[in-house]
């Protein structure tokens, strides 16, 4: 039995033979319930002091990462920001709203049956409602696709990347000016 050194260590049961046994040992009793209890209160207190050590280890690791909110450099770069993040939530809500209508308008096998009537082959109804389902998959995934996917995704990208790709370019003008101004220097030297 596998509780049998746990229970045996309470003893409360001797386990050995019959359930009905009980042990007169009430001096091996008292000290093995001592020791379960002292055994307890060492993992209470081991238990207890989790959160303590999990705030200290996250309290070191948010000193020792920096702050990240990078400020926008210029204004074109805070407006495409803005307009890129606005964008990829519209495409978030539309990608959502495809797929919750997507949900809500599959035929099902009731209105198929109703559709084809009541003579109808369990054959043919199959046939059809797989029919069903997969041109109305079609026709919301084609609608998808040309909406967001075709039109809004790029979009994103295209104000991304003049957004933040300018930016870029600034920067690698700036350290080019840099190291022009430096050899400059040495050269004066």
């Amino acid at each position: 039995m596998v509780f049998r050194p746990w229970l045996e260590g309470l003893g409360r049961f001797n386990l050995g033979g019959d359930m009905d046994e009980h042990t007169d040992n009430s001096s091996a009793n008292a000290e093995n319930n001592e020791r379960t209890r002292e055994s307890f209160s060492n993992i209470l207190e081991e238990v207890s002091a989790i959160p303590e050590k999990i705030s200290e280890m996250f309290q070191d690791i948010k000193e020792e990462v920096p702050p990240f909110k990078p400020k926008p450099s210029t204004w074109t770069e805070w407006f495409g920001g803005r307009l890129a993040s606005r964008l990829l939530l519209f495409i978030c809500f539309l990608a959502f709203s495809f797929l919750i209508a997507w949900w809500f308008t599959r035929p099902s096998l009731p209105e198929v049956q109703q559709i084809l009537g009541p003579n109808a082959k369990p054959n043919e109804v199959l046939e059809t409602f797989r029919g069903l389902l997969r041109d109305h998959f079609d026709q919301f995934r084609d609608l998808f696709q040309i909406i967001v996917l075709s039109g809004l995704v790029p979009l994103f990208t295209m104000l991304a990347g003049y957004a933040f790709g300018s930016k870029e370019k600034r920067e690698r003008q700036n350290n080019e000016q840099k190291e022009e101004q430096e050899e400059q220097n040495d050269e004066q030297e």
